[in-house]
């Protein structure tokens, strides 16, 4: 009602209403990973100093249980999608969305990672996650399409570097709109992923003997 009718952010959207479900199952699943796992130090803190294990251990167990946490969500969101109308047919494409969300996973590990050693050491940063995931997600236009606010072609192609972004666009072109996703959405996310999940792992590693001590 507020983005669709009130906003009129729907506008030259076609499926409206599986272009918002798809943007907000998608986000839903990668915002959880990334809170879980960035508190996945700080909440283990006990065990930590009780037993002696490699601390990556911790987030990439909470990345894991949010994989499976997310199994649901998405077979809810397939449903949905089926169900309201306009109606989507089922289509091989939408076996591509495994791949996608595999990448998507990596990247929010990484970025776990990441966030897990800072707020390790400065717990206060947990509080400020929530609200700048909320910010992340209305620039990952799950609520309107960048094309109707974005002229620019130089600013709109930097825009679509969002990870996020790139996900969810590639869930959509798979499930709604029955078209293979452009080989430079999957090359953005495949360099997120990869970059990110690397420099997560070295991040997190340089502060392994320092965890549970601070």
């Amino acid at each position: 009602i507020i983005f669709g009718i009130l906003l009129q952010t729907s506008g030259g959207i076609d499926n409206y209403i599986g272009y918002l479900v798809t943007g907000i199952f998608v986000f839903q699943f990668s915002a959880g990973a990334i809170t879980s796992v960035a508190r996945s130090v700080q909440s283990n803190r006990s065990v930590i100093q009780a037993f002696n294990f490699p601390r990556a251990a911790l987030p990439i167990g909470a990345n894991l249980r949010e994989e499976l946490a997310a199994v649901p969500l998405i077979i809810a969101m397939l449903l949905i999608v089926i169900v309201l109308p306009p109606v989507e047919l089922i289509d091989p494409l939408w076996l591509l969305i495994i791949p996608a969300l595999v990448l998507m996973s990596i990247f929010n590990l990484g970025i776990g990672l990441i966030l897990a050693r800072i707020i390790s050491r400065v717990n206060d940063v947990s509080h400020l996650l929530p609200f700048t995931i909320r910010l992340w997600m209305y620039g990952s236009a799950i609520f309107y399409s960048y094309d109707r606010f974005i002229t620019h072609p130089l600013l709109l192609e930097l825009v679509k570097l969002n990870p996020l972004f790139n996900v969810i666009d590639i869930v959509r072109d798979c499930v709604l709109y029955n078209k293979i996703p452009e080989w430079q959405s999957w090359a953005a996310l495949a360099v997120f992923a990869l970059g990110t999940l690397m420099i997560g792992l070295v991040f997190f590693w340089q502060g392994e003997e320092r965890y549970g001590r601070e």
